[in-house]
């Protein structure tokens, strides 16, 4: 079978070229795939000149989507022929081509549908977040607009042949009718580091990455932090997003650091340095009830002890993290204060993270699934 996975986070087949989760996670996933007996292709609208577009089997592929003229007529139909040409030239027009997308874009979906009517290509998406995170921080009529615009895709999205989530609950919130699978996140075993070790130092570093949205427990890290004694545990920040003004003026650059946007191998560094990163996902937001949790994985995976909300479901997870149940300035502080009084905990908690993610984190059946699941239907 030959897939090809539509997505604009990939622009080199080097993993250490990636900048967010989630294009990591697509070039994790197709080398998946490959694993399994698939030919694998990527399409992407970020390749550079530069880029490594060819590794052994798999392949990326440039297709200059979402240009400004892409949101008229005319610039749809030629994007579509584009999309086309390159499919006809890599001989991806057939009942044994799969194309997988991400989301629900009204104009991506009216794409690929006009494909799979046309050549009888199979059809699926994959949906791991929600449009709902940045409706709050918008003007009454810019959120009319945007989630009629997002429902038109939710309603094209049901003539697919099957859609891939990471949690039921979104696909009852979408109101989806189509074959459906929940899938895992995966991680290779030789991507798991060591177990973290506790020296004696202070301050302590916690390092928070990712979009500073109010469902990621910004206001909540600020406030827990702020009221630390600055000398034994430090806080760096590192993302854009709505609250980034709230994020400068806190900042005191003694207790809390901002870095702003930075390249993804610096954060890398700086999580690696730390001990204690932070995912704290608001779970009464309708964001989390999609909970795309790669980068909680990767966290799990690196050995360096998390802090999070209960993302994970499995009973085991209470104990592979310090797990946040209190989303409070309160709760956040009953556990840094714990971690502070006795560091030593630390070890013991990064122990039982990477034993979980050795069990219930390994990529091992993910692929054969999908694989299944896409041929099922």
């Amino acid at each position: 079978m030959k897939v090809v996975i539509a997505t604009d986070s990939v622009m080199d087949l080097r993993q250490d070229k990636a900048e967010t989760s989630s294009g990591l996670f697509v070039l994790k996933l197709a080398r998946q795939l490959l694993s399994v007996g698939n030919q694998v292709f990527i399409l992407s609208g970020r390749v550079a000149a530069d880029s490594v577009t060819e590794d052994g089997n798999l392949r990326l592929l440039k297709w200059q989507r979402f240009q400004p003229s892409f949101f008229t007529i005319q610039g749809e139909a030629k994007t579509y022929r584009e999309l086309e040409q390159i499919s006809k030239e890599y001989h991806l027009l057939d009942t044994d081509t799969a194309f997988l997308t991400f989301g629900y874009s009204y104009q991506t979906a009216r794409l690929f549908l006009k494909l799979k009517k046309q050549y009888g290509v199979k059809l699926f998406t994959y949906i791991f977040d929600t449009h709902r995170g940045v409706l709050a921080s918008l003007p009454g009529y810019k959120q009319w607009i945007l989630e009629r615009y997002h429902q038109h895709g939710i309603h094209l999205t049901n003539r697919f042949d099957g859609v891939i989530l990471f949690r039921e609950t979104a696909y009852k919130d979408l109101g989806l009718t189509i074959p459906y699978h929940i899938s895992r996140i995966g991680v290779e075993e030789n991507e798991i580091a060591d177990q973290y070790r506790f020296t004696d130092h202070a301050p302590l570093r916690a390092v928070y990455a990712g979009a500073l949205e109010e469902y990621n427990g910004i206001r909540l890290m600020l406030d827990a932090f702020g009221q630390l004694d600055t000398g034994r545990i430090t806080l760096d920040i590192y993302g854009n997003g709505s609250l980034e003004n709230v994020v400068r003026k806190t900042a005191d650059h003694v207790r809390i650091r901002y870095h702003g946007r930075v390249e993804h191998k610096q954060v890398v560094q700086a999580q690696k340095q730390a001990d204690l990163l932070l995912n704290l996902r608001d779970l009464s937001s309708p964001v989390c009830r999609y909970a795309f949790p790669s980068k909680l994985i990767e966290y799990l995976a690196s050995g360096v002890p998390v802090c999070s909300t209960r993302v994970l479901q499995k009973n085991e997870f209470e104990d592979a993290a310090f797990v946040l149940d209190d989303f409070s300035t309160d709760g956040l502080l009953s556990i840094l204060n714990r971690i502070l009084e006795n560091p030593a905990v630390l070890e013991q908690v990064s122990a039982r993270q990477i034993d979980y993610v050795k069990r219930f984190c390994l990529w091992k059946t993910v692929p054969e699934e999908l694989t299944a699941f896409i041929k099922s239907v």
